[in-house]
């Protein structure tokens, strides 16, 4: 007689909590940006009783520590689906030693077709979602890492303007030189805020495709034959195409931020321009 036990638990893979904020990574991205952004955020905290990360930078790059975690959430939904699929196809094959004939084909050909179809179908889509929120969550950790760097350049420039400033000549050309690159700076990083908006579009694109394309799972109970049934795997099957487009335009939107962050760098260190001369 089978026993018709659980293959792997559902439950157990589900373990993200994405109201969860890794604190210590926004430490750990502080500390590795230098003395001179940990200087700028001791005094910061003790102003305010936070860090530059949680009150300045993560408003506007994101929490990558957040969206970490809800990507790993999402990529859990799908692991947890699949374990499902896994425990149906062993009920499957357990009924399978006590029940023969037409009926026992016919039964089992359903499920095959539509709820094995459909479970595998919803699983591929939320790891695809988790996939997206991971994307942004890298161009998030990017974007604070540049804005850390950012914060150093500009602390770096203004003690290079204290120790040359008082020379008449030669210190207020340091002065205009250093206000010129602060401002290309400033334009560098709002480029890459755009940039940065446009990825976090493509995510929310995802998520409403997704949304349009509806679970697998709900359509089943409008099959009535297995023609029904290879009807929904097809629309499941477009709709995952249409799902995929949109991370595929997630990734696109990564690489705007990615090329955009290269300019900041480029800003910040001079890059491979000439020093700009004359007035505009």
């Amino acid at each position: 007689m089978a026993s018709f036990a659980d293959a792997e638990d559902p439950m157990g893979v589900l373990t993200a909590d994405p109201s969860q904020s890794n604190a210590e990574s926004q430490q750990q991205a502080i500390e590795d940006a230098g003395w001179q952004v940990q200087a700028v955020n001791w005094v910061y905290e003790q102003v305010t009783g936070q860090n530059l990360i949680e009150t300045l930078i993560a408003p506007i790059a994101g929490d990558f520590s957040k969206i970490e975690t809800n990507a790993e959430a999402w990529g859990q939904v799908g692991d947890a689906l699949r374990a499902i699929r896994k425990n149906l196809n062993q009920g499957i094959s357990d009924l399978r030693e006590s029940w023969d004939g037409a009926g026992a084909i016919a039964f089992e050909t359903l499920l095959v077709s539509t709820w094995t179809v459909a479970l595998e179908g919803d699983a591929m889509l939320a790891q695809l979602i988790g996939k997206g929120f991971q994307k942004a969550a890298d161009m998030s950790r990017k974007m604070t890492d540049k804005a850390l760097e950012l914060i150093k350049k500009l602390v770096d420039r203004l003690i290079e303007t204290a120790a040359t400033g008082w020379i008449p000549v030669a210190g207020w050309a340091n002065v205009v030189r250093n206000v010129q690159k602060c401002v290309e700076i400033v334009m560098a990083i709002l480029e890459l805020f755009e940039a940065l908006q446009q990825m976090y579009d493509s995510v929310v694109q995802l998520v409403e495709s997704v949304k349009n394309a509806g679970t697998n799972l709900a359509k089943i109970k409008d099959a009535n034959s297995l023609g029904d049934a290879v009807n929904i795997g097809l629309q499941a099957k477009d709709d995952f195409t249409a799902v995929k487009d949109s991370a595929t335009g997630v990734t696109d939107a990564a690489t705007g931020v990615k090329d955009s962050a290269t300019g900041v760098k480029d800003a910040a260190t001079g890059g491979n321009q000439p020093a700009a001369s004359g007035t505009r």
